[in-house]
């Protein structure tokens, strides 16, 4: 299996990501054991550490468990609410942008502090509507 290793996503980032498709598409099933480490690495060219890792990123999110001694299981199934849908085409885009729309807001009054009254504690507001300086309250 070839990772992409002038990618700025880490190595073991791509293999956890390639564990996720097999347990997604049926390869690995629930329950299943792990290849060893060993046998991950030499797979994908990469250190047991890098393996691990992509093992602990998994772990974390409750889809495998290493249980010591006996090996790695996949114990969980993924969420599909993790998996982004990435729109290629430009037609594409725009339908997923078509019913959006902007909307601007005035910003809200600020409270800053006044370099001259600080030593003295008061507090000079400034109105973000109209910008005028207004002291102790806000206009």
């Amino acid at each position: 299996m070839d990772l992409i290793s002038d990618s700025h996503v880490p190595k073991y980032a791509q293999i956890a990501d390639i564990f996720r498709q097999r347990i997604s598409r049926g390869i690995w099933a629930q329950g299943l054991r792990l290849p060893a480490n060993e046998e991950l690495a030499t797979e994908f060219g990469v250190s047991r550490v890098t393996i691990r890792q992509a093992v602990d990123l998994l772990a974390r999110d409750g889809i495998i468990e290493a249980r010591q001694g006996r090996g790695t299981f996949i114990t969980g199934t993924l969420k599909q609410d993790r998996w982004l849908k990435v729109e290629t085409t430009l037609s594409d885009l725009a339908e997923v942008y078509r019913d959006t729309s902007s909307t601007f807001r005035k910003a809200a009054p600020t409270r800053r502090c006044c370099p001259k009254t600080a030593r003295r504690r008061r507090i000079m507001s400034i109105c973000g509507a109209c910008t005028r300086a207004t002291r102790g309250r806000i206009a």
